[in-house]
């Protein structure tokens, strides 16, 4: 297996690990794992297509469901099986309205109708997929948006088609799509801005700094927090989200710290925060595991690229940090590394 795969491999596989067993006598993990395999091997696309739609028939409601899929409206796209693909992708669409895939099926099956030149069935899915990733803040916003301009433009919607083009040049300035959508509306293209300079790498956070004062949402009540409200305390924060297999344990766990430490209270914060798609998948997912015995956060839309996780310099999760009283960084890493009862206990001393 590529490595460059593995870490994307290893979540789903816990995350169908932790899946009720289908109603079929096959492995979803084996199946899983093949369809992974098949996936890396461009001459078989035949046999991938096919063990995607079994898997799909076999072990419909996994939490992999959704990805396969995606594979398999991915891999018959390619293909330029169009029809195929748009039947994968509605079924992902209709089927799992919460994956952290549905932007880009979304995209998709846009794509498909654009190929075939359904630009009526085409315009909602180009539309959805721009405010899905616009909302994101994902780099594919430019691109989505050009091809919603053109959807408007091949249904007859030039003030549509104008209002797009004009969001591409004011929201996206210097993006590659802007000449090809002037040219298609027959406008004159602005002149490209000069490329920015690089912004400079972060330094990686070291033990002592301080910690960045990010704000989040309280789950209990939707208000907004940031944590200097909790100076004087030690906080714990730890990154998660609820379609992360690893990160299931390590929140399992610190619902246990406070019965296991009474002499925490009112010392220590032990603060879940959720970097889903938004706060109601994180809300149903603790609420389906009863984990109610910690701080349950969010930290707003976009991901990876939310400011609390961004801040932070989360590349992956789950990840913990340890803040002192003062409001610096006691300890960080993955929580399955870092001895937090030992970390805090210190810390109380």
């Amino acid at each position: 297996m590529k490595p460059l795969f593995r870490p994307f491999f290893s979540v789903l596989a816990v995350a169908i690990a932790f899946t009720t067993a289908s109603a079929q006598d096959t492995d979803p993990l084996a199946d899983f794992i093949r369809i992974v395999e098949l996936r890396e091997d461009k001459t078989k696309v035949p046999e991938l297509v096919e063990a995607c739609k079994k898997f799909s028939e076999t072990h419909e409601g996994t939490s992999a469901d959704a990805h396969v899929l995606y594979f398999l409206a991915k891999a018959t796209h390619d293909a330029k099986k169009y029809d195929e693909s748009n039947e994968a992708a509605t079924a992902l669409i209709d089927n799992h309205g919460d994956s952290p895939l549905l932007v880009k099926t979304r995209m998709l099956r846009g794509e498909s109708h654009r190929l075939t030149e359904k630009w009526e069935d085409a315009l909602p899915d180009f539309k959805a997929a721009f405010e899905g990733f616009a909302k994101e803040k994902h780099a594919e916003a430019p691109h989505a948006l050009y091809h919603l301009a053109q959807s408007y433009h091949f249904t007859d919607q030039p003030d549509k088609a104008d209002e797009s083009y004009e969001t591409l040049k004011t929201k996206y300035p210097g993006n590659r799509y802007i000449a090809t959508v002037a040219k298609l509306l027959g406008k004159e293209a602005p002149a490209a801005p000069a490329a920015p300079a690089a912004a400079p790498k972060p330094k990686p956070f070291e033990k002592g700094d301080a910690a960045p004062d990010i704000k989040f949402t309280q789950l209990s009540d939707n208000a907004e927090k940031k944590l200097s409200d909790f100076k004087g305390k030690v906080v714990v924060i730890d990154f998660w989200a609820s379609w992360c297999g690893p990160c299931q344990a390590p929140m399992a766990k610190m619902q246990t710290y406070g019965e296991k430490h009474p002499e925490w209270k009112d010392q220590v914060v032990l603060m879940a925060l959720s970097i889903d798609k938004t706060a109601d998948v994180a809300i149903k997912h603790l609420d389906a595991k009863g984990w109610d015995k910690t701080y349950n956060t969010w930290g707003g839309a976009g991901g990876f690229r939310a400011p609390a996780p961004t801040a932070y310099q989360v590349r992956g999760i789950p990840s913990a940090y340890v803040i002192d009283q003062d409001g610096k960084i006691a300890a960080m890493g993955h929580p399955n590394t870092l001895d937090i009862p030992e970390i805090v206990g210190g810390l109380l001393k």
